[in-house]
């Protein structure tokens, strides 16, 4: 958990509270991270924040206030799914030799679930709103829309 303390609205001291594990779990974790040294909770806010673009249920004092928690968790899954499955994110891009992809394109567009080998491409709104997912889970819809 991280606590901010303000002073005339700037940001004056940062504390963080670990909640999950022991401090050597941390510890251990941040030893083998290639990319850190220290818990970083910014990545963790910039999903809170894009979630909260996405999802008008999870924003303060809006109109867009789920008053069933179930009716909550099902726009959630929802906007999670197209975070995955649909938007590209520029992270995850991968780069090619000119002439490898269609129009001149040099970078490869990837999702979460195109890295993970959950689906061979982005899936279009549309594919994500007209597949119907088996009850044991989603699978990837055809090709082409």
């Amino acid at each position: 958990m991280v606590h901010k303390e303000r002073e005339e609205n700037r940001v004056v001291k940062v504390t963080r509270e670990n909640r999950l594990g022991g401090e050597t779990a941390v510890t251990k974790a941040l030893a083998g991270s290639p990319v850190s040294e220290k818990v970083n909770a910014s990545v963790i806010e910039r999903q809170n924040g894009k979630l909260q673009a996405d999802n008008g249920c999870l924003v303060r004092n809006t109109l867009g206030f789920s008053r069933v928690k179930e009716s909550f968790h099902h726009s959630l899954r929802v906007a999670l799914a197209l975070e995955h499955f649909c938007r590209p994110h520029r992270g995850l891009r991968m780069r090619h030799a000119p002439g490898e992809l269609p129009h001149g394109a040099i970078w490869e567009k990837r999702s979460p679930k195109i890295v993970l080998g959950r689906t061979d491409h982005l899936w279009t709104v549309g594919q994500f709103l007209y597949h119907r997912a088996p009850p044991g889970g989603a699978q990837e819809p055809a090709s082409g829309g």
